[in-house]
């Protein structure tokens, strides 16, 4: 009879501690931040050097439109809208690494490179 209580209690520890074990890494999940790398003014060292073609790739006006990111908009009402892309601000016409700004919106903005059009969308705060 001692035999089986042993082995009840001992299931029943078994049985806690696996539901500790499921609740703590349930908690973990819940709290996990996304982590964005912040290069501090320098290339960032997840960039590959060389291009598709073996040409060394210059990050100061060469960017792939995947690096770039809208971080704002300023709309005026006479018409000259103002984008902030990468930190540098543009309007219409000007160049953005090797894109053309040809479009600025209350959302998004149109790059166009190589006679295509690219399209970067200003992110929604949370």
């Amino acid at each position: 009879m001692k035999k089986r209580n042993n082995i009840g209690i001992l299931l029943l520890v078994l049985l806690i501690s696996f539901a500790f074990s499921l609740f703590c890494v349930m908690l973990m999940a819940e709290e996990k931040e996304s982590f964005e790398y912040d290069p501090h003014e320098r290339r960032n060292p997840f960039w590959p050097l060389v291009d598709n073609n073996g040409s060394i790739v210059n990050y100061d006006n060469d960017f792939m439109i995947t690096d770039m990111h809208l971080d704002g908009i300023m709309l005026e009402s006479n018409g000259n809208n103002i984008a902030i892309i990468n930190g540098q601000i543009a309007k219409v016409n000007d160049i953005v690494g090797k894109y053309k700004l040809i479009s600025i919106e209350p959302n998004r903005v149109i790059l166009v490179k190589d006679d295509k059009q690219y399209e970067l969308k200003l992110k929604k705060e949370e």
